[in-house]
């Protein structure tokens, strides 16, 4: 809670530098724990997604430091991301079920993504056709191969509901959607008579610092200690 204070106040302060460094320094951390986790860590499928996971919140800090006098749309969506990534994190930590049907999902996604690009092979991709099906093919044999589950995969709001954070994402998600998505309201109204833009700015950020932060101090218990 002390930590989530310190960060709202670094934003609400509006001194940009500050907020800078802050964004910096737990990129430099974050860097350095990259490293730790590929030096003394295995290529058990655990260490790769967290990894990745980690990795990912560092490429959002790094967009986020050149969004900061963008358009708040922008550091909105690099908020939610972030958001999701938390959800994530605490998802795949929860059980070796979890990290399985999670890491299986990227099979489902890379084939649903061909699928969805045989479907435009009218107007793009013909000359990639055949190798297109041929790779969904070898997909979907790996995934039964490996027992990998082939279901659907989860949604934000079902790993929400798992972790047990649906009231959190439902609030946030209102935020979100309606305003960082081209709804009518964003398109017609934008912050207006919402709140202020800055003061939408700053709660975007602070909510982009907090996930990142912890899911930084997630992913730094799950590994300090483990080294193999």
């Amino acid at each position: 809670m002390d930590q989530e204070k310190g960060i709202w106040d670094i934003v609400e302060s509006g001194n940009l530098a500050e907020v800078i460094g802050f964004i910096k320094s737990n990129v430099a951390l974050i860097d350095q724990h990259l490293e730790f986790i590929q030096a003394n860590l295995g290529k058990a499928e655990r260490n790769l997604v967290l990894y990745n996971l980690l990795a990912k919140v560092n490429l959002y800090l790094c967009c986020l430091i050149s969004s900061l006098s963008g358009p708040v749309e922008v550091i909105g969506f690099i908020s939610r991301s972030l958001f999701e990534l938390s959800l994530i994190t605490r998802y795949v930590l929860m059980s070796e079920e979890n990290l399985m049907q999670f890491v299986a999902e990227s099979g489902v996604d890379k084939v649903q993504l061909l699928e969805g690009l045989l479907e435009m092979s009218d107007i793009a991709y013909k000359e990639d056709i055949e190798g297109i099906k041929e790779e969904i093919a070898e997909l979907k044999t790996t995934l039964v191969k490996f027992n990998f589950p082939s279901k659907k995969p989860n949604s934000i709001k079902t790993i929400a509901r798992i972790v047990d954070s649906e009231l959190e994402y439902k609030a946030l998600y209102k935020l979100f959607s309606k305003y960082v998505h081209p709804s009518s309201f964003s398109i017609n109204l934008g912050s207006e008579g919402l709140m202020s833009e800055d003061r939408l700015r700053h709660t975007f950020l602070a909510f982009a610092l907090t996930y990142a932060v912890v899911t930084f101090q997630q992913i730094r218990e799950a590994t300090v200690g483990r080294v193999e």
